[in-house]
């Protein structure tokens, strides 16, 4: 159908007969048209005649929407059905099921073969070449660094008990990613390879001995790990690194000493005891440094140099100890008691207590090692032999005094003690003279040494908590505890500002009588608590 564009007429073609029609236009159609109210037609502008399907008799409309239909079913035809769009009423289950999680191989950590590592090695012996074998590096201008200290208590430890990490400490094991390690004074930790990678680098230690300079980088690092984990406090050591960094700039030998495992065995001696033939120790030379001695000589940086009127650290002690060893001295052990070795006091509240007040710290130690060890004195000393004029005695620690019968009597009178047992009386007082006699020889109070009159009345002013155990030569076998820890079971003392007393599977000592831990007012944590192991 074709239609007028300004007049004329519009063809319509038949689509299936191809057949044309004139159809007439009518006049009205020339005028301009307007949307009509309706929907369905459009209205003349000037009469408001309606034009469209709803004219009646209108048939040039009707014809043109009949060609209309006419093409939209034959494009139908061509085209094709439109495709039906299907919209389920519910919408269909779907299970969904998830591929199995391909398994993760992860590998078993590898832990080194103690029998290839240099570092596991038991009874290595000592090094060869103490003083060059690994060196202490000295500071570069401007650096605020100083390993010296380090190296002077590493070789001390290696000259006593072996160059390796195995013998230095009581034990080193391997693990996944380090190293499990148990210091002599019982102390745990756990060193990583990288922690050792790092605390080698920085030690910078030198020498002509490469397996003796890993060694001694070994313990070093292990040290760190130590100071690490014990640091408290404002300003704590949080991290390896930070731990290394303080340590770097110097230590004193007692710090290092300590932070190494060596308290049990330590001894603070004058210079005098540092000389002579294969004598050997580590003395402070100047702020957090320190240097070997060997025979009297100080070696510092390499360099020797005599010895000043000071003080300085020895190790003793046997570092083999065992339980067995503990209760069973020697064959040739003088046998002081008529009590067997290892026999424990019947009575030790009312047996033997303090008479008067200044001791207690002694008399509180010497009950602990009795109930430890037996109240015969042969099985708390290493050594007991008889001498022209009295006893010679070799302590767990390795320190040798002789002590006179005069002495004994001395001590008898001087102790204060009393008690109800005059045969654990006895045993006491031996073991209270021997440690004055060991306190005159240390000067203790740096005035025992006027005689053994006044080494006893260092005894009877007051103490610190410990150094008891360490004058009987226990000091390795001590450790730090709590009041709790000793109120259920430990053995051990506890100490405040004013008095010290034994604890025993839970009770206390109050000057012979026995009383409840945990009910007392000692049970609190501001006591100075110490268990015998």
């Amino acid at each position: 159908m074709v239609y007028p564009v300004s007049g004329g007429s519009v063809s319509a073609i038949d689509v299936k007969h191809t057949e044309q029609t004139q159809v007439p236009f009518s006049q009205k159609s020339r005028q301009t048209m307007t949307l009509a109210n309706s929907t369905s037609g459009i209205r003349g502008a000037a009469d408001n005649t309606v034009y469209g399907p709803r004219a009646v008799g209108n048939d040039a409309w009707a014809q043109v929407l009949t060609s209309l239909n006419a093409i939209m079913d034959w494009l139908r035809e061509v085209i094709g059905p439109a495709p039906k769009t299907v919209t389920p009423d519910t919408p269909p289950t779907v299970t969904v099921v998830p591929d199995k999680p391909a398994p993760i191989d992860i590998p078993k950590p590898v832990i080194p073969d103690p029998s290839s590592d240099p570092l596991l090695r038991k009874n290595s012996g000592k090094p060869e070449n103490i003083v060059n074998g690994f060196t202490a590096t000295e500071r570069r201008f401007g650096e605020h660094f100083d390993v010296s200290t380090h190296a002077a208590v590493i070789k001390l430890m290696m000259l006593k008990f072996g160059q390796s990490p195995a013998d230095v400490f009581d034990e080193v094991k391997p693990s996944a990613n380090g190293y499990d390690i148990t210091m002599k004074d019982g102390f745990t930790l756990r060193l990583a390879h990288d922690e050792l990678s790092l605390g080698a680098q920085a030690a910078r230690f030198g020498g002509n001995d490469p397996g003796a300079m890993r060694d001694a980088s070994f313990i070093f690092a292990a040290f760190v790990k130590r100071k690490q984990m014990e640091a408290s406090g404002p300003g704590a050591n949080a991290s390896f690194n930070e731990a290394l960094t303080k340590t770097l700039s110097g230590e004193t030998s007692l710090r290092a000493l300590k932070g190494m495992g060596m308290v049990g065995f330590m001894q603070h001696v004058p210079s005098t005891l540092l000389q002579g033939k294969a004598a050997f120790g580590v003395m402070d030379t100047h702020n957090f440094g320190a240097s070997l001695v060997l025979e009297g000589v100080k070696h510092h940086y390499q360099k020797q140099e005599g010895l000043d009127k000071t003080y300085g650290y020895r190790l003793t002690g046997d570092e083999t100890l065992s339980d067995e060893v503990l209760v069973n001295p020697g064959k040739d052990t003088l046998q002081l008691s008529s009590v067997p070795v290892g026999v424990k006091p019947a009575n030790i509240w009312g047996g033997f207590y303090q008479g008067v007040e200044g001791n207690c710290v002694t008399v509180s130690a010497m009950k602990a090692a009795m109930m430890k060890l037996g109240q015969n004195p042969a099985g708390i000393y290493k050594h007991i032999s008889a001498t022209e004029d009295g006893y010679g005695v070799v302590m767990r620690d390795g320190f040798t005094l002789r002590i006179t019968h005069e002495e004994l009597k001395k001590a008898e009178q001087h102790s204060n003690l009393n008690g109800t047992d005059k045969v654990l009386l006895k045993d006491a007082n031996f073991l209270y003279a021997v440690s004055a006699k060991r306190a005159q020889l240390e000067n203790h109070e740096f005035r025992a040494a006027q005689s053994f009159e006044v080494a006893m009345d260092t005894l009877n002013d007051g103490e610190v908590p410990g150094e008891a155990f360490r004058r009987l030569g226990l000091y390795a076998f001590i450790r730090p505890s709590t009041a709790q820890e000793l109120a259920g079971g430990a053995l051990g003392t506890l100490a405040n500002y004013q008095h010290s007393v034994v604890a025993v599977d839970g009770a206390i000592d109050l000057y012979g009588s026995k009383e409840s831990l945990a009910s007392s007012i000692w049970n609190n944590t501001n006591s100075v608590a110490i268990k015998l192991v």
